[in-house]
């Protein structure tokens, strides 16, 4: 099966929003690494989980890497979430292809990282 994770990041009134979408496991947290990269330069950043519809362990591991990396260089770092839909990793459905616009970056797996508009 294979699992994707799409990150847009937008900029709202006070910095930066994140907004995750499919799945933060294992095979997806290089992505998390690439949004750090990203934000290196923002004071604040929201993090939107309302699109992760499968999470582990691991992602939530790399998730907290992250927080913990921008909270070290001071950025202020407030989560946002909608109605979750949660699945176990086994029984979800992989989101459809990005369409044009999106930027793809190298990584291990299949991330991407695009303004949203």
């Amino acid at each position: 099966m294979m699992v994707k994770l799409d990150i847009e990041v937008y900029e709202a009134r006070h910095g930066f929003v994140a907004r995750l979408i499919g799945d933060l496991v294992a095979d997806t947290t290089l992505a998390l690494v690439q949004l750090e990269r990203a934000l290196v330069a923002t004071s604040q950043v929201v993090i939107d989980l309302s699109g992760v519809t499968t999470l582990d362990d691991s992602g939530l591991e790399a998730l907290m890497r992250l927080v913990k990396a921008r909270h070290d260089a001071g950025t202020v770092i407030t989560f946002e979430a909608g109605e979750p839909c949660l699945f176990p990793q086994m029984e979800h459905q992989p989101l459809s292809e990005s369409g044009p616009g999106f930027i793809r970056l190298p990584a291990r797996n299949d991330a991407v990282i695009y303004p949203a508009g």
